[in-house]
Order: structure tokens, then C-alpha cells, then sequence
């Protein structure tokens, strides 16, 4: 729930306190949302299975629809470019989706290098030969550049890429990654599984990113697995950088695939994940401790349980929902001030009517974001620092160092109902504050009528391409498109935690829709479009489509596939 949010944000912001310099390399956050519907919750009679990975608007696209048929292989959905096989999907008898599981993986260890030989480090009372890698980078017009990797019992030292100076604190990073494993032996299994034994037997294999796995099969059932690699920890749980000199804070293992969490046909006849925990206090193992909130599962939920039978159609819709949850929580206290001027008096009620739906066209929703934009920097910004410095940083675009900015919201909702925490002794005080400094915002962006204070305004879609800079922009970019949603709708839109917004830096690129009675029915749109070449009219074709919510046939029968087919390329050996 949202009040153990709360308390675990509490000790990942004492977390973030005591290690804030070391949070500032990029890394972007992360979100996706999957279910699955048993056939008695269903209007086909059979289940329905659906998924939307949320990952950056990039150009070309990250997914690439394909139809795998040969070898052994009978299975189509959504590719990466360049890795083989079928990562979400189905083949003629079960399907998939995947949500990231934000399992810890990944320690730091502080390592104690020789003061003489800065190739040998401590360990348990002795020194350590660390293995050195030369790798050679080749620069055009110069001598190359030869990097050495310096890797000690717990993997490369990482602390090069933050200082190179003689006697600064060195760190490794151990990731399960790095360790042998057949993560693309499990892709291939699982593209030719046919059964909930053989879906577990593939994913037994797969080591990194923990994904949360559901399932479903032609014979109606219904399941869900947690699949990664967790390691067991002899001390601690890696929250923080530990000392890697000591031998105490070794992993000792990984948590048995048989105790990962799993479920077959659950009672209540349905599976939904949108990388909320998984797992209940009484579980034995650390997972992680950086669930996402649980706002998106928690609306997901809402919906499903809100008709006794859902079509695919319906499941279509829920992809496309933009009704914000947690305004439910946060609109009722900004509608107990009392307004000083007209102003305050207009935007309250707008607020008082929205519907909590935060669409391009709204502007109540536009104002329920530069509050909570602004009162989580008003009541957080002393532990977090200016944005682009501390829990911001800039890279291409801003991205969030982590999920922790997902938890912020969390502390920042629990404190207002609460009124216990001591960073935010006047309730009253803050929000008037924080809907001050956003109608100020908004009057100098957009004039003073706030019917033209629209969220698709500040609320945009912009797909980038890595050569799409300067003069080159207009011809690889596309884009900006007016945008609905935030990080806590189902259509995620998510945004750096600055104001104003930005471009959305994670949003569903892929989406899926299996009713398992007819793989013909199989709907998906991927974004921006099939093609990487921007002279193809396939290279942004689906944007349009994507924001209004449509998908596109995934045929899968050869006769229906043939009648459709537009064009045929032919790969002859030379």
C-alpha cells in the first residue's frame, strides 16, 4: 500500500542523504504494465493477455514487430533489434508480457588498493592481484586511446569514471550480469515453450533484467513468475556502498528459482503488475527495495474488478487510461484552501470539477502538476538538492538517477495525509505556496485566462534520434507531439521531476493485446514506426495511430498473413 511506500521512501531518502554524490551518474528510469485475464473473467472465453513496456522515445524505435517462422520457431510480438528471437509475445500456445522488476543486482564494494601497487587490493587480511584489461579505443587523426580495466574479485573498478586521482576512494561494481548465465538460451526456450512447465523450465535460465513474467496458454490457464537472478548477501543488503577489504559482505548465492515469486490460476482470475512490489512482508529474501508505487497496479486493478468480463477491446482502453489515482488523495486538500484573489479562486475550481483525468486538453490537470511538481521541491528540496544537481541529472534530456524520485511522490502524498512529517509542519502553508508559484508559472508561460493552460502545452512527445542534432533535427527527429498522462497514470507519460516538464522520457513504445480463443485477433502498435530510415513512410507512421489509442493486426495464420501482405523482401546467398 501507499503507507508502506511511504515509510520505505523514508529510509531510501536517509539512503540518498548519506551516498547523494555518488546517485548523479545518469540512468534512466524505468516502468511497464502487464496483466492477464483468466477465461472466466473474459468475454471470448479463453484468456486475454496484455502488455506495455515503458522505455525511452528514441528514433529509431526500441521494438520492432516480427513474425518468426522457421527452424524450430513458430512465434511472433515485439523484437530488439539485433537480439535474436521473440523477447514479448506468443507462439501457438502460450503468451507473455514482462514489467521490469527492479531487482537489486548490482553491488559497490569500496575497495582498499595497495598504497604501492594499485593493482593489488586487501581482501581478508591479504592482497589480491586485480585483473587488468587493455582495452583499445581507436581515435581518427590521433593515437588510440587504451583504457585499463582494473577488475578485482568483485568486478571492475567503476570509480575511474568519477576521478582518477591518487588516493581518492576506489569502487567495483558486482552485477549479476557479469556472471555466466543463459539469459539468451531462456529466450529461445521460451519462444518454444507450450506448457506453464516448460515457460518455467525456459525462464530458469534467465539471469538479468529481473522481469516479472506473466503467462498465459491455449488450455486457459493463467500465470506469473518473477524471473532474475537475486543474489543472497552474507551481511546487509547493499543499499549503500560496502567494504569490499573484509570478506563479511560477499554474496553467498542466489535466491532458488523455486522460492522466486510465482503463481498458477490465482483465485481471484487475474494477474496485473506495473512494477509494484511483488511480495508481501513475510517473504524470506530482499528482493530490492525499489519497487515502483503502486498506483498504476492499484488502477489497473480497479478496472478489472469493475466488470465481471472484459473484451479485448476493453483491455485496449485500460492501456490508453489516463485517470489519476493519487489525485483522488491530493486534489481534497488544495480544495480546502480558501482563495485570496480570483485567481486562486478559478484554478480551485477547476480542480473542484476535473474529472482526474490528466488529457492533453486539460487544464485542472495542468495545474494538479505544477503542485505537486512544486510541493515536492518545496518540502524536499532541502535533503535532495536543486534539481539538476542533486536527484536530476543532465545528460541527454534530464532522467531520474533512479526510482527513488517515484518514491518522493509517495513521501510527499503520505506526509500530506498524515501532517506528521517534520518537513512539512504547515500543510496549509505548502500547498498555498506551491499552487501560488505554479498559477504564477502558468500566467507568464500562457497569459492569464486558465483555459489555455492545457497539460498537452508543457506535456510533450518528442522522439530523438542520435544523429537528429543541430541542422540534421528536422530530418531524423519527429516530433513534439501534446501528450496525456504522467508517472502514475497507466499511460505512463513520465517526465524528469523538474517544472516545467519536458519532453516525456519514458512512455509505452510497444503495446500488446491477446485474446488467446484466435492468435488472428492479436492486436500491437509499436512506436515510431518499422523502419529506421527517415525517407521510409514506415519510419513514424504509427505515432498518429499510437496517440489516439489504436493497435494494428498481428496476423498469424499463413493464409491471413498472405492476403494482407503489402510487399515481399527476398535474402538470396551471394
Amino acid at each position: 500500500g501507499e503507507g508502506r511506500g511511504g515509510r520505505e521512501a523514508e529510509k531510501l531518502l536517509a539512503a540518498y542523504r548519506a551516498a547523494q554524490f555518488y546517485l548523479r551518474p545518469t540512468g534512466a528510469g524505468l516502468g511497464s504494465n502487464n496483466w492477464v485475464l483468466s477465461p472466466k473473467r473474459t468475454t471470448t472465453g479463453a484468456p486475454i493477455l496484455c502488455n506495455d513496456p515503458h522505455l525511452p522515445p528514441l528514433m529509431p524505435g526500441i521494438w520492432y514487430l516480427i513474425h518468426l517462422s522457421g527452424g524450430g520457431f513458430e512465434v511472433a510480438g515485439g523484437s530488439l533489434p539485433g537480439v535474436p528471437g521473440v523477447l514479448v509475445g506468443h507462439n501457438a500456445h502460450i503468451a507473455w508480457g514482462v514489467t521490469n522488476a527492479f531487482t537489486d543486482v548490482q553491488d559497490i564494494y569500496i575497495e582498499h588498493s595497495h598504497p604501492d601497487d594499485p593493482q593489488r587490493y586487501l581482501y581478508a587480511g591479504g592482497w589480491e592481484h586485480a585483473q587488468v584489461i587493455e582495452e583499445v579505443i581507436p581515435i581518427r587523426g590521433r593515437r588510440p586511446h587504451v583504457e585499463r580495466v582494473r577488475i578485482t574479485r568483485h568486478g571492475p573498478v567503476i570509480s575511474d569514471l568519477i576521478s582518477r586521482r591518487p588516493g581518492d576512494t576506489e569502487f567495483s561494481l558486482r552485477w549479476a550480469g557479469h556472471e555466466p548465465a543463459q539469459t539468451l538460451q531462456a529466450v529461445f526456450r521460451l519462444n518454444r515453450a507450450h506448457d506453464w512447465k516448460s515457460f518455467r523450465a525456459a525462464l530458469r535460465d534467465w539471469s538479468v533484467p529481473g522481469q516479472n513474467f506473466v503467462y498465459a496458454d491455449t488450455a486457459g490457464n493463467i500465470g506469473y513468475l518473477l524471473a532474475s537472478r537475486v543474489p543472497l548477501r552474507a551481511k546487509g543488503e547493499g543499499l549503500l556502498p560496502t567494504p569490499g577489504w573484509d570478506g563479511e559482505h560477499e554474496w553467498t548465492g542466489f535466491i532458488p528459482f523455486d522460492e522466486m515469486p510465482q503463481a498458477l490460476n490465482p483465485p481471484a482470475g487475474y494477474i496485473a503488475t506495473a512494477n509494484n512490489r511483488a511480495t508481501g512482508a513475510d517473504y524470506p529474501y530482499t528482493l530490492t527495495t525499489e519497487w515502483l508505487t503502486g498506483w498504476r497496479a492499484a488502477r489497473i486493478a480497479q478496472m478489472i474488478e469493475a466488470r465481471p468480463h472484459l473484451s479485448p477491446a476493453d483491455c485496449a482502453a485500460m492501456q490508453t487510461d489516463l485517470y489519476s489515482l493519487p489525485a483522488e488523495r491530493i486534489v481534497p486538500h488544495l480544495l480546502r484552501l480558501v482563495p485570496h484573489d480570483s485567481q486562486e479562486a478559478a484554478a480551485l475550481e477547476l480542480l473542484r470539477t476535473w474529472d482526474r483525468r490528466v488529457t492533453p486538453d486539460s487544464a485542472a490537470a495542468t495545474i494538479y502538476e505544477g503542485v505537486v511538481s512544486h510541493l515536492i521541491q518545496q518540502t524536499l528540496g532541502e535533503w535532495l538538492g536543486p534539481p539538476d544537481e542533486g536527484f536530476v541529472a543532465r545528460g541527454l534530456g534530464d532522467v531520474p538517477t533512479s526510482p527513488l524520485h517515484d518514491h518522493f511522490f509517495d513521501l510527499m502524498v503520505t506526509a500530506l495525509e498524515t501532517g506528521q512529517a517534520s518537513w512539512l509542519p504547515d500543510r496549509e502553508s505548502a500547498l498555498r505556496e506551491a499552487l501560488q508559484t505554479t498559477l504564477a508559472d502558468l500566467r507568464r508561460r500562457f497569459g492569464p485566462d486558465p483555459t489555455d493552460w492545457q497539460w498537452g502545452r508543457l506535456s510533450r512527445l518528442r522522439f530523438q534520434h542520435m544523429l537528429g542534432l543541430g541542422p540534421l533535427a528536422r530530418l531524423f527527429n519527429r516530433g513534439p507531439y501534446p501528450l496525456g498522462g504522467d508517472g502514475q497514470t497507466v499511460r505512463q507519460a513520465d517526465f524528469p521531476p523538474t517544472w516545467p516538464p519536458g519532453p516525456a522520457h519514458i512512455v509505452p513504445g510497444y503495446r500488446q493485446v491477446f485474446d488467446l480463443s484466435n492468435w488472428d485477433r492479436a492486436r500491437v502498435i509499436v512506436i515510431p514506426g518499422q523502419s529506421g530510415h527517415p525517407g521510409s513512410r514506415h519510419y513514424a507512421d504509427l505515432v498518429r495511430p499510437w496517440l489516439k489509442g489504436e493497435l494494428a493486426p498481428l496476423l498469424w495464420s499463413r493464409a491471413k498473413v498472405t492476403a494482407a501482405a503489402r510487399a515481399r523482401l527476398r535474402l538470396e546467398p551471394g
